[in-house]
């Protein structure tokens, strides 16, 4: 079983916003935007994508595997509503999540991002995340 990822938290409330990181980032990235975020009555969660900061890397390490991670996080939570706001790569794992489970996720937001590096084939992903990430 995978470890679930670390997080920092702020405030409370049924819905909860998870704040997904892009390349090179962690939780730390979000810390100035969390406290916004939770007096508009959200519980804020920023994690550490698995491979980055307190969270150990994954294997295989895709971002199907990613949105798995971010998956049993949404459920360790247990909001009634979860709104995903991906930037960079976060915002890959983020709609990846949403095509596999579109269910869990009730409102996306996303920043600098786009569905895929690369080609669909997924050498070009591959490739980047190895180079990252090996």
């Amino acid at each position: 079983m995978r470890q679930r990822p670390a997080t920092i938290e702020r405030g409370a409330g049924a819905t909860a916003v998870f704040l997904l990181h892009g390349v090179g980032g962690g939780k730390q990235a979000w810390r100035d935007n969390l406290p916004g975020i939770a007096q508009a009555g959200y519980r804020a969660i920023a994690w550490d994508m698995p491979g980055y900061g307190q969270t150990p890397a994954i294997d295989p390490y895709t971002v199907g595997a990613l949105a798995e991670s971010l998956g049993m996080l949404i459920d360790h939570a247990g909001a009634d509503r979860n709104i995903v706001l991906g930037h960079s790569m976060g915002g890959m794992v983020a709609q990846e999540l949403v095509a596999l489970a579109p269910g869990r996720v009730h409102g996306l937001i996303l920043s600098g991002t786009s569905p895929a590096f690369g080609r669909a084939d997924g050498n070009w992903q591959q490739q980047f995340l190895h180079d990252r990430f090996a």
